[in-house]
């Protein structure tokens, strides 16, 4: 009988440790890594390099009012790279010179480009007037991992955004709606690297606000915490016991 009280308790005790392990909530503690608020007249050259390219008429990029305006392609990637899980929030609005042609924001960038398209390589959430989708690209290879999320988004308004690169998922959300979530391999790229903004073809006009990248690790409530320790000192008093 004592044998038997001791072993339930002990399984008790490892249910209390393993659901503080399991049940750890999806909070996150963020620490701000970059930002730029547009606020001058001109990019930032410690903050950013640009790039050009010139696939149907000369690219230009201006900054004013908070805003950087991409005329045709021009790319523009930070000078820091980031490791980690990284959320990247800002805000953008779309061109009026073409229907869906994409605005690009790329993770796990190397700052170079790629293919016959000469666009950033690397993990790259794809927006246009009919949603969102995800891809990576290297050496001109495209692998599509979502394909198209719909969302309809107007030219020429402004909307939220949110990305996060988690190594192993990525999220994207607008205006506080989550349209697309997909696990990922957190190998692919590297997992690290630089953070790019480019524009496509004929899509003149695209505007992109202020932008925040943070690095944020997943932390436990406290009830969760205290589930842990409940579970890790049940299990030291019952082995004394013994």
């Amino acid at each position: 009988m004592k044998t038997s009280h001791i072993n339930r308790s002990c399984g008790a005790a490892w249910l209390s440790l393993v659901c503080g392990l399991t049940c750890l909530p999806d909070h996150a503690h963020a620490a701000t890594l970059f930002q730029d608020t547009f606020s001058g007249s001109s990019l930032d050259s410690s903050k950013w390099t640009q790039n050009n390219t010139n696939a149907w008429a000369p690219s230009s990029l201006q900054v004013a009012n908070g805003a950087a305006t991409f005329n045709f392609r021009p790319i523009i990637t930070t000078t820091q790279s980031f490791s980690g899980s990284i959320q990247i929030t800002g805000s953008f609005s779309l061109g009026n010179a073409a229907q869906n042609e994409s605005l690009l924001f790329v993770t796990r960038s190397t700052g170079s480009t790629a293919g016959n398209s000469k666009e950033p390589a690397g993990l790259r959430f794809r927006f246009n007037n009919s949603g969102v989708d995800l891809e990576f690209m290297t050496g001109g290879n495209y692998t599509s991992i979502v394909g198209q999320q719909s969302f309809a988004l107007n030219n020429n308004q402004m909307y939220s955004f949110s990305i996060v690169d988690a190594g192993n998922q990525a999220s994207v959300s607008i205006n506080g709606s989550t349209v697309l979530s997909a696990s990922l391999d957190p190998n692919l790229g590297g997992g690290q690297g630089k953070f790019s903004i480019a524009n496509r073809e004929r899509a003149a006009g695209t505007q992109v606000g202020p932008i925040t990248v943070s690095e944020f690790s997943v932390v436990p409530e406290p009830s969760a915490l205290g589930l842990l320790v409940l579970g890790a000192g049940s299990l030291a008093a019952r082995r004394r016991r013994k």
